[in-house]
C-alpha cells in the first residue's frame, strides 16, 4: 500500500520502487499473487504521486527488468 511506503515507512521515490519490486519478485518466485494498493485520491492532486504510481508499475510488471 502507498501509505505504508510514503507516509509510515518514509520512504522516497525509488526506494518505494526497489520495496515493491523486491515484494513482487518473492511472490513470483513463490508462485505467490501480488496486489498492489493505491489509494485513488493521491493521484487526483499531486503529480508527484502519479509519476511514482507510474514507476512503480513499469517496474512490476511481467517481463520488466
Amino acid at each position: 500500500m502507498e501509505a505504508t511506503l510514503i507516509n509510515y515507512m518514509g520512504l522516497d521515490g525509488d526506494s518505494c520502487v526497489e520495496v515493491a519490486v523486491r515484494i513482487a519478485g518473492a511472490c513470483r518466485r513463490h508462485r505467490g499473487e501480488f496486489a498492489l494498493l493505491w489509494h485513488n485520491w493521491p493521484l487526483l492532486g499531486t503529480r508527484g504521486q502519479k509519476k511514482l504510481y507510474r514507476k512503480v508499475i513499469d517496474a512490476i510488471a511481467p517481463g520488466a527488468s
